[in-house]
């Protein structure tokens, strides 16, 4: 549905162009079958007929997919994403310690990401890539956690529903007074950058807590509320404030990674080029500057030495193939194509032919 789209945290940008989620998740729910319970109306009515409430929330039907009660002490959820069918599981403990509009708040979050696409992001296995991952990851669990909160409707619940996830703690031993939770958000907010979060998949829980209680104060929301949404602020005016949150937490920002992968994607390829007579000319140095600045090429020039060509055509392929699967902006992905393709008609064929053929192969070739 329209309005689902609309919510979407407006940076979270995680397979947003893709079509395709794989294959149908055949396999694994079959291996479920063997591993976890299924829910059926019969056997786990409850639980049945909140799953039906949430979809009918989000006016999305349900019978297409899969749902798994597994046995477990941990607070947890899970969605296996998939085209036209997902599995979704909630362990036990989750069941037995959550309200019914907690659990709502959860089916309607599992659903988001499937809805989202929100599949596991690609790496490099390098650090950047895995920066990338997680700041992505991040931006997905705000939009499905907007999800969760159109799904049950009440802010009061899915605040709960966090708060419950993070300290695993019911209503027994925590008292969910929000104010005093956010004053611990803001005094975070002052003493900046947290490697714990850099390295997180998943937002600080406090920041989930801020990132809910401004959208529920959106003109998006309120709409879907059928409230008044006068004098209210936009999605796309909240979502800048918590991007920016985002990366005052993590200090690290993803424009500057994705410029750091492009610039090295840039390098391996000339180096590719220019390495090819064991040495690099000056007006393959001045080629090099005028498209990457005083960038550190020693990476290359030391993957030319130590694994020669083969290896150095094998990090620019797995390079050039990470940003083309991936949601890089497209001005990126058209510098990369015509840099290289520059390159091929300034230098020689001999020189360029490695280069050629693996733009070839990618179809970037102009």
């Amino acid at each position: 549905m329209k309005f689902l789209k609309e919510v979407r945290f407006t940076f979270d940008i995680a397979n947003e162009n893709k079509t395709s989620m794989g294959e149908s998740p055949s396999k694994t729910i079959n291996e479920l079958l063997y591993a976890a319970v299924l829910v059926r109306k019969e056997t786990f009515p409850r639980l049945y007929s909140l799953i039906e409430k949430a979809f009918a929330n989000l006016r999305q039907t349900f019978a297409q997919h899969s749902f798994f009660v597994q046995a477990s002490h941990e607070l947890q959820a899970i969605c296996l994403p998939g085209n036209e069918k997902a599995a979704f599981i909630f362990t036990s403990a989750l069941l037995e310690r959550f309200d019914d509009e907690e659990i709502l708040f959860v089916i309607g979050h599992e659903f988001g990401h499937n809805y989202f696409k929100h599949i596991n992001i690609p790496t490099n296995q390098d650090a950047r890539t895995i920066l990338r991952a997680n700041i992505l990851n991040r931006a997905a669990e705000i939009s499905a956690d907007r999800i969760g909160l159109l799904a049950g409707r009440n802010l009061n619940a899915a605040t709960s529903a966090l708060i419950k996830l993070a300290t695993g703690l019911d209503n027994r031993n925590v008292r969910f007074d929000i104010s005093s939770f956010l004053r611990q958000y803001g005094e975070l907010i002052k003493r900046g950058p947290s490697l714990h979060e850099a390295l997180s998949s998943h937002p600080l829980f406090l920041m989930r807590l801020r990132a809910l209680i401004l959208f529920s104060r959106c003109s998006e929301y309120a709409r879907y509320q059928g409230a008044d949404e006068y004098n209210l602020m936009s999605r796309e005016e909240i979502d800048r404030i918590l991007h920016k949150d985002l990366q005052r937490l993590s200090g690290v920002a993803i424009d500057e990674i994705e410029n750091d992968i492009i610039r090295d994607t840039i390098l391996l390829g000339a180096i590719l080029v220019f390495g090819n007579d064991g040495r690099i000319s000056r007006e393959e140095q001045s080629f090099i500057k005028e498209y990457v600045g005083d960038a550190d090429i020693s990476k290359a020039v030391d993957l030319l030495k130590t694994g020669g060509i083969e290896r150095l055509a094998y990090e620019f392929e797995t390079a050039l193939d990470y940003v083309e699967k991936n949601t890089f902006p497209k001005k990126d992905k058209q510098r990369l194509q015509d840099i290289f393709s520059r390159i091929i008609n300034t230098f020689p064929a001999e020189d360029t032919k490695r280069l050629r053929a693996i733009m070839n192969s990618h179809g970037m070739l102009m």
